[in-house]
């Protein structure tokens, strides 16, 4: 196989064989230059040849354009185009004017949306390379470079993609280069040379290679060979169009970026996210620096974290409306979990009041998350937010009168009956039925409608209506009244039912339902009980209320709006009866271990996460099934084997105590080498609790062998790349679940939708 000239029935040499050796090897030295971080010096040197040929005047003037537009400098890019190249088009074969035109339409729409004479140009373009029959490359040399790779014979696909780029090269095709990037990058990942497939990954600018890199770095464990890329990251990228390419492979590493890696990242990225984007290639790269930063700031000092603080808070965006803050907040949030006291007590000055305001804007539940990070990490400033957001108690809306607690807040909830009337009130119109031209009611915190149209008029379903509303109620459970109680468990569990009701809804109401279990009086509780395990039953099977529905999108459907699928609302209702186990065990009785069996065994991931997840909840009224959770850290869907991992590691003293140790022993000592990071994570957790119990019984108890093997695993955990894994492994009392993992959950529960079991471990 090779690449032919791919010129069809036409012939022409390549631009780089019509000019000089010293223009060449000009060329490629001003390259080299520009992407190392020496571009003025490339410019300077491509400005300083005086040779009038055509050719070499051509080839200068498109190296100057690409760096422009590489460095995302596209007004400079398009006048070279423009003002140098246009003259000089009558002097050269109508496909190197293509290949000038080609790259000018890549200037054009490197600089956001052009307008419609480039599009009309960029068509006209099209048909011209139509009409002459002109091909970039061998289509079918790299198809059959394609069936080569999948085959492992790298031995002949590897040469092809590699004569793909020259070729490129040589034509000064850019988008021909690009692509060929993305070829070699795949392959050299096929043959474990991660740098060699970071540097073709920047030559691309393709952020799915870049995911894939990163994917790859993360699976691979290997800290050499992490150090060697972003070794080559930092020496490659530093063109704009490069830089932001790096940003996206740096978040998608996150916290396996090592900690002596971090100051330099973050110096480079500041100068492209903290001024203000005013052109749409500036907000392209300050978004993709802001995600990079993000994920930077989970290794970051005081010192560092404090820096990026001041930053934000002086950020234009930051005195705008709250979309334009909105992307500011999730750094502002990572920042905090590392920074001193007195930039922590400056961020809750600042984001204070963006909370207090009449009208919450779109950054109001994120602001709360930021302040919620500061008051689990400093303890101290609670006082501080408490003054400053519990100001007054009237305009306090239901989310912020639910999180009182976190902040230290104490009181209960005034007049709770009559809260309770209101919200059960609200709660029934969820799902209204109304007649042709009724308008439905809003404004009920639904985070969108749903509408279908019939004979007798319509239904409308509001998505996650009343959400804050009940979760508030359900802190302030044992103020209620039991007939209150009563009404909005059979409200909640009347909703569940509706046939109309979408599933999106019924699974935050099983979140909630088993909430109110502490309060609930015999009737209610059996009500709550038999609609859980009903659905918390087999769908497929003939009479469950969501027989029929489908278990995902059709792959044909470009409409998907996440109304929710009958296996979330199974796994919610499962894990809400194993909640349920805790106050009415005698009215759970076995029905709870009969579903837990069948559902461990399931088909389907997210039913087995939410099992594994209920059998640590239910403890005891679940113990017998701790044996298929055992065998669940083996599962096949990684996040069902780490939620597995971290039930056993919670329940590490019944899993000791019932002989199941050497079983999850040899587990663990498979999954710590598991390509899937949460795999390693949920490992390193039930590591820590399991020598954490192994250190309560008597010397000897556990045996020399089982404990020497226990260490081995946890030493080879703590020199992981993911910091969260080695945090995991080290720390004594680690708790299964994140600090912001558990944040973002009780903030977001009431606005997520229906789960699809990824969280079901850090839930329990």
């Amino acid at each position: 196989m090779s690449i032919s000239s791919g010129l069809g029935s036409l012939h022409c040499p390549t631009l780089s064989e019509l000019i000089t050796a010293d223009t060449r090897k000009l060329i490629a030295a001003a390259r080299s230059d520009a992407i190392r971080g020496r571009l003025d010096d490339a410019l300077r040197a491509l400005s300083a040849i005086t040779d009038s040929s055509p050719a070499n005047q051509t080839a200068l003037h498109l190296t100057r354009a690409e760096l422009f537009h590489l460095d995302q400098r596209t007004e400079e890019a398009l006048a070279v185009f423009d003002q140098e190249l246009s003259p000089l088009e009558p002097y050269l074969p109508e496909e190197m004017c293509l290949t000038i035109e080609r790259n000018r339409m890549l200037a054009s729409f490197g600089g956001g949306f052009p307008d419609w004479h480039e599009m009309d140009r960029h068509a006209g373009l099209i048909d011209r390379r139509r009409l002459l029959r002109i091909e970039t490359r061998d289509a079918e040399a790299l198809i059959a470079a394609a069936e080569a790779a999948r085959s492992g014979k790298s031995y002949e696909s590897l040469p092809v993609y590699t004569e793909a780029i020259f070729e490129a090269y040589r034509r000064f095709d850019w988008q021909g280069a690009r692509q060929a990037g993305v070829f070699l990058a795949q392959e050299h990942l096929r043959l474990n040379n991660p740098d060699s497939a970071c540097f073709y990954t920047v030559i691309s600018e393709d952020p799915s290679t870049a995911k894939a890199v990163a994917s790859q770095l993360r699976a691979a464990n290997d800290p050499i060979a992490l150090d060697r890329c972003l070794a080559k990251l930092e020496e490659v990228c530093h063109l704009r169009r490069h830089l932001m390419l790096a940003s996206r492979l740096l978040a998608e590493l996150g916290d396996a970026i090592p900690d002596d890696r971090i100051e330099i990242w973050l110096s480079r990225l500041s100068p492209h996210w903290t001024r203000l984007a005013v052109s749409t290639p500036d907000r392209w790269m300050s978004e993709a620096a802001l995600k990079a930063t993000t994920a930077l700031l989970g290794g970051a000092t005081g010192a560092q974290a404090d820096g990026i603080i001041a930053e934000i808070l002086v950020h234009p965006n930051w005195s705008m409306n709250p979309v334009s803050r909105l992307q500011l907040l999730d750094p502002l949030e990572a920042a905090a979990e590392r920074a001193t006291k007195a930039a922590c007590r400056r961020v809750i000055e600042a984001v204070s009041p963006l909370i207090c305001g009449d009208k919450p804007g779109a950054d109001y539940r994120k602001c709360l998350e930021v302040l919620l990070a500061i008051a689990q990490r400093v303890p101290a400033l609670k006082p501080l937010i408490r003054s400053r957001i519990y100001r007054q108690k009237e305009g306090v809306t239901s989310l912020l009168a639910r999180l009182a607690p976190a902040f230290g807040v104490k009181g209960g909830l005034e007049r709770p009956d009559e809260k309770a009337v209101l919200v059960v009130d609200r709660l029934r119109l969820q799902v209204e039925q109304l007649n042709p031209g009724q308008k439905p009611s809003t404004g009920l915190g639904e985070l969108m409608i749903q509408t279908s149209d019939g004979p007798s008029g319509s239904v409308v379903v509001k998505v996650l209506s009343s959400s804050d509303d009940l979760l508030l109620l359900s802190e302030h459970r044992r103020t209620l009244s039991e007939e209150s109680v009563v009404e909005v468990v059979n409200a909640v569990i009347d909703l569940i039912r509706n046939p109309a009701n979408v599933n999106a809804n019924r699974a935050i109401l099983f979140d909630i339902l088993h909430l109110f279990g502490d309060v609930m009086n015999s009737q209610s509780a059996s009500n709550a009980i038999d609609t859980m395990a009903q659905f918390a039953g087999d769908y497929r099977a003939f009479g469950h209320p969501l027989y029929g529905q489908e278990e995902a999108y059709s792959p044909l459907n470009p409409f998907r709006m996440n109304a929710g699928f009958p296996q979330d609302v199974r796994g919610k209702a499962l894990f809400a009866l194993a909640a349920m186990a805790k106050n009415h065990a005698p009215a759970v009785g076995a029905r709870l271990t009969q579903l837990l069996d069948l559902a461990t065994a399931d088909s389907q991931p997210v039913i087995r996460r939410h099992a594994y997840s209920a059998t640590g909840l239910a403890g005891n009224a679940a113990r017998e099934c701790l044996p298929s959770v055992v065998a669940g850290t083996r599962d096949a869907d990684p996040t069902a084997a780490t939620v597995a991992l971290q039930i056993c590691g919670v329940h590490a003293e019944t899993v000791i105590g019932d002989g199941l140790l050497p079983v999850v022993l040899g587990s663990l000592e498979t999954q710590h080498r598991h390509p899937d990071l949460g795999i390693r994570f949920g490992a390193a957790v039930a590591v820590a609790k399991l020598n954490q119990a192994a250190q309560k019984l008597p010397v000897g108890t556990l045996g020399g062998e089982l404990s020497e093997r226990l260490s081995v695993v946890a030493k080879r955990l703590a020199t992981d790349v993911s910091r969260r894994v080695r945090e995991a492994a080290t720390r004594i009392n680690q708790a299964p679940i994140q600090r912001k993992s558990a944040r973002h959950d009780e903030l977001t529960t009431a606005k997520s939708g229906a789960s699809n079991g990824q969280n079901a471990g850090a839930a329990h």
